[in-house]
């Protein structure tokens, strides 16, 4: 049996966050073996979000001591664009904010009020949106 996908979700306690954390523990082919959160730190991911019945505890996020296959970036549209690029060169990483929606760099103060921190990013990251099923 192969082992399961070692996942980081980075800002697990936001929404989008949460709603990962939930999907991936029900998922056979993923672990969960990090979670971060700023301000939850050393918390069980239960007390700041009750309805995950889990003792996964939550850390501070530090990027050299990120220790897995793939991280989700759950974090506040501007912030993961800062980090993405380092961690990119160590583990697959999915983004699941705005922060590489755009193909083009120049576009971002238009539509979200600030620069891009890496328009140089390469290769630039695929976007994908997937369908919705009822």
């Amino acid at each position: 049996m192969q082992s399961p996908l070692r996942a980081a979700v980075v800002g697990a306690t936001g929404y989008t966050g949460a709603e990962l954390v939930r999907i991936l523990a029900n998922h056979p082919s993923v672990e969960v073996t990090t979670a971060t959160s700023e301000r939850f730190d050393g918390k069980s991911i239960s007390q700041p979000c009750p309805w995950l019945a889990s003792e996964l505890r939550l850390v501070r996020f530090d990027e050299a001591r990120l220790d897995a296959d793939v991280a989700f970036l759950c974090l506040p549209n501007g912030m993961a664009m800062k980090v993405a690029p380092s961690l990119s060169k160590r583990m697959k990483v999915v983004d699941l904010s705005a922060d590489f929606r755009l193909r083009d760099a120049s576009l971002y103060p238009t539509w979200y009020g600030f620069e891009h921190a890496c328009p140089s990013f390469s290769p630039w990251p695929t976007f994908g949106l997937p369908e919705v099923v009822d």
